[in-house]
């Protein structure tokens, strides 16, 4: 601002008081620079112009960032420049070069986000931008606490705020509440981990190490299983709270047998119920917290059946079924044959079993048929393709007496499993029919029949009770 020199005498004299008037409050405010004014013997006042900063660079960084500050009107003399950070009070850098466009300064410690300002022999200019410093995370309230609760964050130039992480885990890509400059509210969101907590700024800058941060994992629950029984193989959807949503992240015993989990989100879990596997409790491990659940009971496969030898016999004969899904353990499988019609089960012994094969004695309550085979936990039994036939034991002869005779003679039988009750006992001379008169187990007495011819003496035996088959000597 200058005076013309065609100015009258009153004037400049009106003028030289103005000025004189704000030279009294020391400055006057002109655009970005603040400047003072000064009075001259002959009443014309003039302006000494101020700093003025174009540029500067870097726009952010910690304390101890080397800053270039360029202008103009600054001082070469570093004495004479003063620039503060944050405000026109605020922490004041030092200045390592200075010419009249340059400035080199230390951004000093504990200044906010903001403009810086330059002072030169008392005359202020602004930056043209704010100075941006990192956030610095003093404390946060909590300390701790779950996915989806709130913490304070507590610092300083903790805005603008881009995203927060927890412990390295899943970043928070929003804040949920600026208070101020220095303290924020954030939520913790679902994969926080424990550990320092990182603030990252629009500007890219970071936050330094915070305290601790401890997230709080709720312990798993277990509500359902479905199903609550099967075989080895079976795919299992086991229902609950707190779950991983990462598969291997999640730990699934059939009482104490480890499965394989082949799909997982917080609230199920799709397993295979592992070889090996008894029955008892499920149970759910995340992150070191265990559930137990309900009981799963882990059933056999249903046996099968295909053969077995001899294919008959009369009761206590040993019988070899041949199959699969057997029970080694030989009481752990029960086999049955057709019984005695109102009588007692015909419950056979099992006297060896392997996973393929069961040797089984012909109960004494048995009768020609079909019989099964059931094992100890399994659904389903298994049913013999064939039938067994029983029959009475295969009776002997070890003579007779006398040898020779004409027709009538009676003839004495001697031998083995000869039914008591004549009845039973079929005699044939050479193929004629015979009378029984008499009857034991080990004796017959004969009639030799009208028709007969000299040969060879045949015995049938029988039973009184249906499906028991006969035997010949």
């Amino acid at each position: 601002m200058g005076l013309r020199k065609g100015c009258t005498v009153a004037t400049r004299a009106m003028l030289g008081l103005l000025f004189l008037l704000l030279s009294s409050q020391g400055f006057a405010q002109t655009g970005s620079s603040i400047v003072h004014w000064a009075a001259f013997a002959n009443g014309v006042a003039a302006a000494v112009g101020g700093p003025t900063i174009t540029s500067f660079s870097p726009a952010s960084g910690p304390p101890g960032t080397v800053v270039t500050i360029n202008g103009t009107g600054f001082s070469a003399t570093k004495s004479l420049n003063t620039v503060n950070f944050g405000g026109r009070t605020g922490p004041t850098a030092t200045i390592q070069t200075a010419t009249t466009t340059r400035l080199t300064v230390v951004a000093p410690s504990g200044a906010t986000n903001g403009f810086f300002w330059v002072t030169v022999s008392g005359v202020q200019a602004s930056s043209p931008s704010s100075y941006l410093y990192p956030p610095v995370i003093n404390y946060t309230d909590p300390t701790s606490g779950a996915v989806g609760s709130t913490v304070t964050i507590s610092g300083s130039n903790l805005t603008p705020t881009a995203h927060v992480t927890f412990g390295g885990g899943v970043v928070q890509n929003s804040i949920y509440s600026v208070l101020d400059q220095n303290n924020i509210v954030v939520m913790v969101p679902a994969g926080a981990q424990t550990g320092q907590i990182t603030l990252t700024t629009n500007s890219g800058l970071i936050s330094n190490a915070s305290p601790s941060f401890t997230v709080i994992i709720p312990a798993p629950t277990i509500t359902g299983i479905n199903p609550t029984s099967g075989v080895v193989g079976t795919t299992v959807t086991i229902t609950g709270t707190n779950f991983s949503p990462t598969a291997a992240n999640n730990s699934v015993s059939f009482n104490g047998t480890a499965a394989t989990v082949t799909a997982a989100s917080t609230t199920s879990l799709t397993v295979t119920v592992p070889a090996g596997a008894t029955s008892g409790a499920v149970a759910v491990t995340v992150n070191g917290m265990t559930a137990t659940g309900p009981s799963f009971t882990v059933l056999l496969p249903d046996p099968t059946i295909n053969g077995f030898s001899p294919s008959s016999g009369p009761w206590g004969t040993s019988v070899v079924i041949s199959g699969t899904n057997f029970s080694s353990t030989p009481t752990n499988n029960q086999v049955y044959f057709t019984n005695v019609p109102n009588g007692a089960a015909a419950f056979a012994t099992v006297t060896a079993a392997t996973p393929t094969s069961l040797t089984v004695t012909v109960p004494n309550t048995a009768i020609s048929g079909l019989f099964t085979v059931s094992v100890t936990g399994a659904v389903n039994s298994a049913t013999s393709p064939l039938a067994f036939s029983v029959t009475v034991p295969v009776p002997t002869i070890t003579g007779f007496s006398p040898s020779i005779g004409p027709v009538g003679t009676s003839v004495t039988i001697t031998g083995t499993n000869f039914s008591a009750t004549a009845a039973n006992n079929v005699v044939k001379f050479n193929g004629t029919a015979a009378a029984v008169t008499a009857a034991s187990a080990t004796s017959l007495t004969a009639t030799v029949p009208s028709g007969a011819t000299s040969g060879k003496i045949s015995v049938t035996v029988s039973s009184s009770q249906s499906g028991i088959n006969s035997q010949t000597a």
